[in-house]
């Protein structure tokens, strides 16, 4: 299920963590270890869920999780020691050519790419750009047939896989049983779905 978003505040939106999602697994009694902080973590970290990346040609904005053409990496070493968020516009042209806008506080970065992967070096860190090749891109860079604007927000990850692991929610369905329903509030179905499954394969 989807919803609540408006109600959430925009740091929560921009990590995405506004909605719901649900599985359920036998996971015997190990509840606590699968809402550590440091698995979530490592979920976070592996599935990049630190960069969540906005539609800004939608009104409202639409939610671009694995389907942005452009992906866009910072590792999280030097994510983690971000100020606050960095903003990343993406403006694509038809030519093939990207303008890249970086904010992070009060410093701004502009560079034009004529070509992908690229990558554009800052004080924060070098952040890398491809082309999304996920089988859910419906969109390539190169076939971008008129000017396509998006932003990646780049968040801190253990401030992330901390509101994950806060998110999370774990119940046996019955006294009787050792199984589970795990749920996850979540903006985005297939987000919350990808986060559980990696979850679950990390706790296994």
């Amino acid at each position: 299920k989807k919803g609540g978003g408006a109600s959430m505040s925009s740091e929560l939106e921009k990590m995405g963590l506004d909605g719901f999602v649900s599985s359920s697994n036998n996971v015997d009694n190990e509840i606590e270890v699968l809402r550590s902080k440091s698995l979530a973590r490592e979920v976070v970290n592996n599935l990049g869920l630190f960069v969540t990346y906005m539609d800004e040609d939608r009104f409202p904005k639409r939610d671009l999780y694995r389907t942005s053409p452009v992906l866009v990496s910072l590792t999280p070493q030097e994510a983690d020691k971000l100020p606050q968020t960095m903003e990343v516009g993406m403006s694509l042209q038809p030519v093939g050519t990207m303008d890249v806008q970086i904010r992070v506080g009060k410093k701004e970065y502009r560079k034009r790419f004529e070509k992908l992967p690229a990558v554009f070096p800052t004080d924060e860190g070098t952040v890398a750009f491809f082309a999304n090749n996920d089988t859910l891109s419906p969109i390539r860079p190169e076939s971008v047939i008129k000017e396509r604007h998006i932003t990646a927000y780049i968040n801190r990850p253990f401030a992330v896989a901390k509101k994950y692991a806060d998110f999370l929610s774990i119940a046996p369905t019955s006294k009787a049983t050792s199984v589970v329903t795990v749920s996850l509030k979540n903006s985005n179905t297939q987000r919350g779905k990808d986060y559980i499954d990696k979850l679950l394969e990390m706790y296994n």
